[in-house]
């Protein structure tokens, strides 16, 4: 179905701009016909143009916290009973940034060629996440989308908060290490090959023998080490571009020492107040558990998702089918449980979310509290070990003159 660009009269007597869609222009122009809409122009939107006029480049992104914040204002003002494409009016006359500006203003005139808001929110991958088309989808169908927009830019919100603070956290830890690994490799390639010249003839302990070897690797086939990197991770990413890799990879970070805890928490916490915003807006609870599918980042578990929606299918109960999974722990299991027997389910997934919220934080907390000190340990003791292997030599060397 191709794309066209028109320009018309609505029946207030207005021009108005947009695009439609359809097979054919003649085909388009009765769709804008049954709106009301009398066309003066219409041409077919090229490839080339949809790709320019469909978002920004790659360098120039809208930043996640920019986005939230115009969720929230276009949330506020539908909210107030003012129309969407009023809304979207306003927010793009006041918005400074011109690249969200560019943006609101494709949409807008695509919602007023009669485009719905999420079809329209679809073109521009690069500014709106899948979470924020599917749960727009789900808040056009069920006249509650001020309120799914809300929760959107909440959540937004929440995973640029993690992200900044696991950001401001390692700055100090990063900079040490960098430092550190700056003057190890000065040591490697300057200080030990004169230290080792002078020593010549001289028998040399162990740990001497050791970083000899490691400082003529260093010298000598430091770009081997290159490679090596560069071919790790083209692997990495050739594992998981096949469902099948990225469900074994996914499936293995879950089970990593403290990452994993950290990425099930956060999984979680999405999973569970998305559905809880969804249900609460009446959206059945099999379409409901295919939209929030689109939110986890990890394949893995929206494998265990879809299993738990065949399952609820044949009949049984949502933790029921959680729990057959194994992926979610027992308390999810036992809460989602007790909100199904209480008819309050939407609520007791809110309180999930905030509950793996608090454990999110507190588990960051704590693996930032133990990374910064490892890192430093690790550091200090190659620098250690350095040290250690030029003074034996030394000492050794003194000991035979004496």
């Amino acid at each position: 179905m191709a794309s066209y660009r028109y320009k018309a009269v609505d029946p207030s007597g207005a021009w108005v701009k947009g695009v439609v869609e359809g097979d054919s222009a003649n085909l388009a122009l009765e769709s804008l016909s049954r709106k009301g809409l009398h066309a003066s122009e219409i041409r077919e939107v090229a490839a080339s143009e949809e790709r320019r006029s469909s978002g920004v480049a790659l360098f120039n992104r809208v930043s996640p916290v920019e986005m939230a914040l115009f969720l929230r204002q276009l949330s506020t003002l539908i909210n107030s009973d003012v129309p969407l494409v009023q809304s979207l009016s306003l927010l793009e006359r006041q918005m400074r940034n011109q690249k969200l500006k560019t943006i609101i203003t494709a949409v807008r005139e695509d919602v007023q060629g009669g485009t719905e808001f999420s079809k329209a929110m679809q073109k521009y991958p690069e500014a709106f996440s899948p979470l924020a088309v599917s749960m727009a989808r789900v808040g056009e169908t069920g006249g509650v989308l001020g309120r799914i927009l809300d929760e959107v830019a909440t959540i937004t919100e929440r995973d640029e908060t993690t992200k900044g603070e696991v950001r401001a956290a390692m700055i100090y830890p990063s900079i040490v290490v960098c430092v550190g690994m700056a003057v190890i490799t000065f040591l490697m390639v300057f200080v030990v090959p004169k230290i080792t010249d002078a020593l010549t003839g001289t028998r040399m302990p162990l740990p001497t023998r050791i970083l000899l070897r490691v400082s003529d690797l260093t010298q000598h086939y430091w770009w081997m080490g290159g490679i090596a990197l560069i071919a790790v991770v083209l692997g990495l990413r050739a594992w998981r571009s096949n469902e099948a890799g990225r469900l074994q990879s996914d499936l293995l970070i879950l089970h990593m020492p403290v990452f994993g805890g950290l990425s099930l928490k956060s999984s979680i916490s999405r999973f569970a107040r998305a559905l809880g915003v969804l249900l609460s807006g009446g959206v059945p609870l099999l379409e409901a558990l295919q939209v929030v599918k689109g939110v986890l980042d990890n394949a893995a578990l929206g494998r265990a998702i879809d299993n738990a929606s065949a399952g609820l299918r044949e009949g049984g109960s949502l933790a029921g089918q959680l729990e057959k999974q194994e992926l979610f722990p027992p308390l999810v299991t036992h809460m989602v449980g007790v909100g199904e027997n209480s008819g309050k389910l939407d609520a007791m997934l809110i309180k999930i979310a905030d509950t793996y919220d608090w454990q999110t934080q507190q588990a960051i907390k704590v693996m930032l509290s133990m990374l910064a000190p490892l890192m430093i340990l690790a550091l200090a003791s190659v620098v250690g070990f350095v040290a250690l292997s030029l003074i034996l030599p030394i000492l050794s060397l003194q000991k035979t003159l004496h």
